[in-house]
């Protein structure tokens, strides 16, 4: 879950991101049924560790995909641009429990809107790599 804290930790600490979500409504993994939009839900979607002779390299890549989730589309997308700007020229930057974070766009960019129609949703994408501190 490293990815997902780093990139967690980088949204709560931003606030042009809490103004929208407050820190409580950025969720790992799922968002609880009664959330209250808009709020955000981090995955990750894939994630290695290079080989060396010795073993792993132990400066992990995670793919993390980010939600945006809002009653309009306007909203989710206006949330996704906060979110890239949040995570924009991450380099080398000790974030909790790591150091030399880089945060990377990964892409595709997606939207959406749930079936009834009642909410919308922007997913970006971005590598992270690190290393624990």
């Amino acid at each position: 879950m490293s990815g997902l804290t780093i990139v967690s930790g980088l949204l709560v600490a931003n606030a042009p991101v809490t103004a929208v979500t407050t820190k409580a409504r950025i969720y790992p993994i799922s968002a609880p049924q009664t959330a209250v939009a808009p709020f955000i839900v981090l995955n990750q979607v894939g994630g290695s560790d290079g080989l060396h002779l010795n073993g792993q390299n132990q400066y992990p890549l995670h793919r993390i995909m980010v939600e945006c989730n809002a009653a309009t589309g306007t909203v989710a997308h206006d949330l996704g641009e906060l979110v890239l700007n949040a995570l924009r020229n991450i380099i080398k930057q000790r974030v909790g429990a790591f150091k030399d974070v880089d945060v990377t766009e990964a892409g595709p960019e997606i939207t959406d809107y749930s079936d009834d129609r009642t909410m919308s949703r922007r997913v970006l994408q971005f590598y992270v790599r690190f290393r624990r501190a």
